[in-house]
């Protein structure tokens, strides 16, 4: 969520009087908010990373950045770089030492840095997985289209190298999203978006974390996007969708989207293993010849193939997507 200029950026910190500390923003939008392994909070603004003593929210030190752009702040804890963060902005990446943030090494990336290696707003952070990889989303930023993008870093002493693995984009600027929110859960990662020129049209998306992506058009393409429309009975026409977060509740897990039409807010919940079960309906239709296959995003559909050999059925999985098998 971006916090507005002037707008109070508080965290609540229980002493033994309970009262909650603050940490004011003086013309600035609040980007990323990362805690330290020794509980200092790192925050990254438009102009600005900022670390705060986590028992005072008073200012630790700082390092004013040359950009206006929102930067993202990614935790390393896997490498030899350990409790080092990833920087972005616009062109650029480096290496930031919480305990020194004067200390900065650039960051070498392959290939040469582009908008796949840049995509992250305000509102969609990147989220760290497994095995080195991390995946960032691109907002709809008119007139370009939005993107979701797999990385994958790796370090030789100091020396960070981060390699694009895979990306999924909107060809169409028709149907770029605005994102609300992203989650990992067993081996999938999940991203909660907005179709905002379709009337505010909620859709999920899910891909294997393992994706390793392909090569299609010139282009590395991740091959398990799946996606699927959210919609709530209680609110089928919202005037906005404000905003989403993932959710564990009594044993299940849940999305919970906020909601408005008129003056009526409400939040409607939406059961992740639901959502998972029609998805893999839809993949296990098609691979038996019902429904249509997109070969590329956006660029029509053909029928689902009906002739199939069993094996080849077999073969094709939610995350095992042979031959660019789309849905």
């Amino acid at each position: 969520m971006v916090v507005s200029s002037l707008l109070l950026f508080f965290l609540s910190i229980l002493g033994s009087s309970n009262a909650v500390l603050q940490y004011q923003l003086q013309n600035d939008t609040l980007s990323t908010c990362l805690v330290l392994s020794d509980g200092s909070l790192l925050i990254g603004t438009a102009s600005h990373i900022i670390k705060l003593n986590s028992d005072s929210l008073t200012v630790n030190s700082s390092l004013p950045l040359n950009t206006t752009t929102n930067q993202l702040l990614l935790l390393l804890n896997d490498t030899g770089l350990s409790q080092y963060v990833l920087s972005c902005q616009e062109q650029e990446c480096f290496l930031l030492n919480p305990n020194d943030l004067t200390s900065t090494v650039s960051v070498s990336t392959s290939p040469t840095p582009s908008t796949f290696l840049f995509p992250t707003t305000p509102d969609m952070p990147g989220l760290h997985t497994e095995g080195r990889n991390f995946f960032v989303g691109k907002d709809a930023a008119s007139p370009t289209t939005s993107s979701i993008s797999k990385l994958q870093y790796s370090s030789s002493g100091s020396q960070l190298q981060i390699v694009l693995v895979g990306s999924q984009q909107e060809r169409a600027i028709n149907l770029a999203r605005n994102f609300l929110a992203n989650f990992q859960q067993n081996e999938f990662t999940y991203y909660v978006f907005v179709l905002s020129s379709f009337d505010y049209k909620l859709q999920i998306a899910r891909l294997c974390s393992s994706d390793t992506g392909i090569e299609e058009d010139n282009v590395l393409a991740l091959t398990t996007y799946t996606e699927a429309e959210l919609q709530c009975n209680e609110m089928m026409n919202p005037d906005s969708i404000t905003a989403a977060t993932f959710v564990q509740y009594s044993g299940e897990s849940m999305i919970m989207v906020s909601m408005r039409s008129g003056s009526t807010n409400i939040i409607c919940a939406f059961n992740v293993s639901e959502i998972n079960r029609r998805m893999d309906d839809k993949l296990f239709s098609c691979k038996n010849g019902q429904g249509t296959l997109s070969l590329k995003r956006n660029s029509g559909s053909v029928a689902c193939p009906y002739n199939l050999e069993p094996a080849q059925k077999d073969a094709i999985t939610p995350c095992n997507r042979p031959g660019c098998f789309h849905i």
